[in-house]
């Protein structure tokens, strides 16, 4: 068995195209017609050089952008160049940027609240006030990320947490704060859960064994760390299956065999805002506890039972 740090050094990580090679991002992909802007996004992300991947990440978390901004505007929020959005409308599958702009103006015809665009009014000064605002926005992110989610994944990844011979859970920095959280929760319902927050040989003991049978559940929000390329590496290259939870900024390191649950974490403040992954890993682990049926609710008796008895909690 190959141990974790003996793995690939670190480098650039790129997601092959799904629908078009780069050699022709200036043609219209027939594979890429009728997708949701969002979808097109996702799937071409990985494909893109940054001057594009940053009007990418730009409207991951406003489409609404496509309606309230040309292209000239759109390249100088995005710090590029208006051709570079030329080419980056092209390589979505669009035949221009009117085509683009027409979907997202029908997108914010019946409602939807992704395509509101930013909001440029004035910012609220009490505090209540201030607050109303944040949940506002939390708001808003959970509705793109319940909107991102695809039935499949959301049900590969609750029956590989159930039944899954091993899970690891893997996050580091704020990401690990969710794989401890999912850690801890999962323990009551399964065993053989195990926890690896840090980038000691911790990991290479963590990942010792696996194979196709087990399933690493990696949370990947911002902010991340070169460690995490070279774990992510070696389970691809170990066909270890992956659930990887992350933020659109992420899905440049989602390699094909993954399977991406993707959370919009944009906050109204400095940092971000945690509620809608915390609230998509309690769904999924409220839903392994369903799938785990019986056996799961016993565990999680005889548990509490024992706490009972060693009178550990207050």
């Amino acid at each position: 068995m190959v141990y974790a740090n003996q793995v690939i050094s670190v480098s650039v990580i790129t997601l092959r195209a799904n629908f078009m090679p780069a050699s022709r991002a200036n043609s219209t992909s027939p594979f890429k017609k009728n997708l949701p802007l969002e979808k097109r996004l996702q799937n071409s992300i990985g494909e893109m050089p940054a001057t594009e991947k940053r009007i990418a990440e730009l409207l991951l978390e406003s489409p609404g952008l496509l309606v309230t901004h040309n292209a000239t505007e759109l390249a100088a929020l995005a710090n590029t160049s208006k051709a570079a959005v030329s080419r980056f409308i092209h390589r979505l599958g669009y035949r221009s940027f009117i085509e683009a702009r027409q979907e997202a103006r029908a997108a914010q015809d019946w409602g939807s609240p992704l395509y509101l665009g930013q909001n440029h009014q004035a910012q609220p000064r009490t505090l209540t006030a201030k607050l109303a605002h944040h949940i506002g926005n939390d708001s808003a992110n959970f509705e793109k990320t319940q909107r991102a989610q695809n039935e499949d994944t959301l049900r590969y990844g609750v029956e590989r947490l159930a039944h899954a011979r091993r899970v690891v859970c893997l996050g580091y920095r704020n990401s690990a704060l969710h794989a401890t959280y999912a850690s801890t929760q999962l323990e009551l319902l399964r065993d053989n859960v195990i926890l690896s927050i840090d980038a000691s040989d911790r990991l290479a003991t963590s990942f010792y064994g696996l194979t196709a049978e087990d399933v690493v559940l990696v949370i990947a929000l911002r902010r991340r760390v070169p460690v995490l390329l070279q774990a992510l590496d070696f389970l691809e290259q170990q066909r270890v299956p992956v659930l990887l939870i992350t933020d659109p900024s992420g899905l440049t390191i989602a390699k094909q065999s993954h399977h991406v649950l993707t959370c919009h974490c944009q906050s109204s403040g400095l940092f971000d805002s945690y509620a809608t992954s915390m609230g998509l890993m309690s769904f999924l682990i409220s839903e392994t506890a369903k799938e785990l049926g019986q056996a799961g609710r016993s565990r999680l008796r005889d548990i509490e039972a024992l706490h009972q008895n060693l009178d550990d909690l207050i």
